[in-house]
């Protein structure tokens, strides 16, 4: 196989699977330092690594067939398969509706093939007709869909790959290259208008009903008053004041990010009052609490292979990184004159708040994504779940046909792997599969 600075496309699969398995494991530094180990059990270091990702990408990049690309998807997802998945237990027994995962997985496969008659087919395994078939299928695509964790996906992923046959793996490779092949050609640079960023337009989207865009602005205007770049700087810090305040108070455990956007942002721009104190001690408080409770949940799978250990070890990093700002804050001198006189605070009187329930957002690390092996391995179920509805529907719907729905619909669900090992990652544009992406070539870290 072909090496690039030593490194074969085989070895550099397994380095990426490492590296998202150590960082799941052990968190971010730690798992840095045991990567940089393991890469010197290899026969290579850091800077290398790096170099040999970005050469790889490139030529991958080079690649009008994608084909070379989606070999190395394919390898990278069997590997974190087994890092991610490897210790869930066994649900093939499971059962909905009368039908096991895997009778369901069975008949999923030979319902879509083309002239499949569907009431004979599903009789052979126990279900009265069709109409029954429809609603297992319907109950286990919803479980299905439920599953956050995508463990359920990948074993049907598994076992439909299985009873599909070697065919199935070579549709599923030459879909991924097609569409790797299409994000790689040349394209014409269209810079799009955008609205231009002015503080009137920050003020303007301040008073949104939208918490998302009104903490976006908030943010935006708070750095433009930073800057002096607004007509009245006292004025703006009253304007901007109580939505950085909410962004302290009201964050979920998912908003890490906008807690300390809201904390640093209040800071530099020289608050001092008791409702910033006030809120920091909180939001400290709520944080350490829920800090506490994902370590306490993460003791006992941080050595198994399975996939809530990345989504926990994210949380944790998220708070680990928000509370040591917080703390720093709170040992800061908060007797330093404020630069503006505080208008009443609308929220000042604003009582300690649970977090809300998750919603998107997130300590600006980005710790760990879930592995793009649930898209090319569980995401079997995206791929396949339009093909066995459309059969359900009509026995005379071709496999050609299904496997166009099932490769079109699978990007909607993709997660992005995003491993923060140099070289840093960003995305790929496949639109089935995920690669840890190019960032500017650089030498030594």
């Amino acid at each position: 196989m072909d090496e690039i600075y030593g490194v074969t496309m085989q070895l550099l699969a397994e380095t990426f699977s490492k590296d998202g398995e150590l960082r799941a494991k052990l968190g971010e530094q730690q798992g840095r330092v045991e990567f940089e180990q393991y890469l010197r059990t290899r026969g290579i270091d850091m800077n290398t690594w790096a170099l040999a990702w970005n050469a790889w990408h490139d030529r991958f990049k080079a690649d009008p067939t994608g084909r070379l690309e989606a070999q190395f998807h394919m390898m990278l997802s069997e590997l974190t398969a087994k890092a991610h998945f490897g210790d869930v237990r066994d649900m093939s027994k499971d059962t909905e509706e009368g039908i096991t995962l895997d009778q369901y997985a069975q008949i999923t496969v030979a319902v879509s093939r083309a002239g499949a008659d569907i009431d004979q087919i599903v009789r052979q395994f126990g279900l009265q007709d069709g109409a029954h078939w429809q609603r297992a299928n319907a109950a286990w695509a919803k479980k299905m869909g439920e599953d956050a964790s995508h463990k359920l996906s990948m074993q049907y992923g598994q076992l439909y790959s299985k009873y599909a046959g070697s065919s199935f793996a070579q549709e599923k490779l030459d879909a991924v290259a097609a569409t790797l092949a299409e994000a790689n050609k040349p394209r014409d640079r269209v810079d799009e208008p955008q609205e231009e960023l002015t503080p009137d337009l920050c003020l303007r989207k301040m008073q949104s009903p939208s918490q998302n865009e009104r903490w976006k602005y908030a943010y935006h205007y708070a750095h433009m008053a930073d800057l002096g770049n607004v007509p009245d700087k006292n004025q703006a810090i009253m304007n901007v004041a109580p939505i950085l305040l909410e962004m302290i108070e009201r964050h979920d455990d998912h908003q890490t990010s906008e807690a300390y956007r809201g904390a640093r942002k209040l800071w530099d721009l020289g608050v001092r009052g008791d409702d910033f104190r006030g809120a920091v001690a909180r939001c400290l408080a709520r944080s350490e609490e829920k800090l506490r409770s994902l370590e306490a949940a993460f003791a006992p799978i941080q050595n198994q292979a399975v996939p809530e250990r990345i989504i926990l070890q994210q949380g944790i990093q998220d708070h680990r990184n928000l509370i040591d700002y917080l703390r720093e804050l709170m040992n800061e001198n908060w007797a330093v004159a404020q630069q503006a006189s505080m208008a009443p605070m609308p929220m000042g009187s604003m009582a300690p708040m649970a977090m809300a329930p998750p919603k998107k957002g997130g300590f600006p690390l980005g710790l760990l994504a879930l592995p793009l092996v649930v898209v090319i391995g569980g995401g079997v179920f995206y791929m396949t779940k339009g093909r066995a509805m459309l059969a359900a529907r009509s026995a005379a719907a071709s496999a050609s046909e299904s496997a166009s729905a099932s490769a079109s619909a699978a990007p909607t669900t993709a997660p992005s792997a995003k491993p923060t090992s140099a070289p840093a990652a960003t995305q790929s544009a496949a639109a089935t599969a995920t690669a840890p992406a190019k960032a500017k070539k650089k030498k030594g870290k």
